[in-house]
């Protein structure tokens, strides 16, 4: 078995953000929470995507997180999807 270890953490300011995209958001934490680690998103060997809205927002309700991290360059690698209502960033 490895070892896993949160090296970087980062969130986007509380608020609504109707101009801004999914994929925007979660690029804004991602790169937040790399730059807090100090590693670039190759250095990646896994992702995970949480979120409890992303069916009516985004229409994918299957692989919200393939769809969010291709589009913010990170693919190749396994995506794993939690969704467990207002917890699902707990």
């Amino acid at each position: 078995m490895s070892d896993i270890y949160i090296a970087g953490i980062a969130m986007t300011v509380f608020g609504r953000h109707l101009e801004r995209s999914l994929e925007d958001l979660a690029g804004e934490a991602l790169q937040g929470a790399l730059k807090d680690a100090g590693c670039a998103s190759s250095d990646l060997g896994v992702a995970f995507y949480a979120g409890m809205t992303n069916g009516p927002l985004q229409g994918q309700i299957s692989i919200p997180g393939q769809v969010v991290f291709s589009k913010i360059g990170i693919e190749g690698i396994p995506i794993y999807k939690k969704k467990n209502a207002c917890a699902s960033g707990s």
